[in-house]
């Protein structure tokens, strides 16, 4: 069950369990739609540690066009109750997503270790699975995920490259 986390990163107005549960399933098709915007166009096959400059630019160019994709839909996904902001960067192949949630400030150690560990629940499987057949993750491509509240309080950070995927896409 969604349970107290969830209630953190949905926006609900109570700690409600049924608020919370009824707010996830609202805010799920908006999730999902940031989670496909990790889909990416398809280049050769090749491994990372036989990469060409040429062929890294390649990468770091993919990188930043998934972040000026994610941040042209930006609007749509600050429009969910969920967001307060959405903003998305890239340092070399390296995709940087932040996600400004509201919630209530100071959360304790153990509302950051759930909220935390549900986030990764939900995001990491799919984002492995939108990149599944994706050969530019193969070539070092790999995304961090950093949640902060509007207190600016980080929530969650996480990398998701091929080595985390490979444990869930068996």
């Amino acid at each position: 069950t969604p349970g107290y986390a969830w209630t953190i990163t949905c926006g609900a107005s109570t700690y409600n369990i049924d608020e919370t549960r009824k707010k996830f399933s609202e805010l799920r098709p908006i999730f999902n739609n940031i989670f496909a915007s990790f889909t990416i166009l398809n280049i050769n096959n090749a491994h990372s540690e036989d990469l060409n400059d040429a062929q890294i630019k390649q990468i770091e160019n993919i990188a930043q066009s998934i972040a000026s994709t994610s941040n042209a839909n930006a609007k749509a996904i600050q429009e969910s109750n969920s967001l307060n902001s959405f903003h998305a960067t890239a340092k070399g192949r390296n995709v940087i997503f932040e996600y400004i949630l509201q919630t209530k400030k100071g959360l304790s150690l153990q509302e950051l270790n759930e909220t935390d560990d549900a986030i990764r629940k939900e995001v990491i499987p799919k984002i492995c699975m939108n990149n599944v057949n994706n050969p530019a993750f193969d070539r070092g491509l790999n995304y961090t995920l950093i949640y902060k509240n509007t207190y600016n309080e980080k929530i969650a950070e996480f990398k998701i490259d091929k080595a985390l995927c490979s444990k869930f896409n068996k």
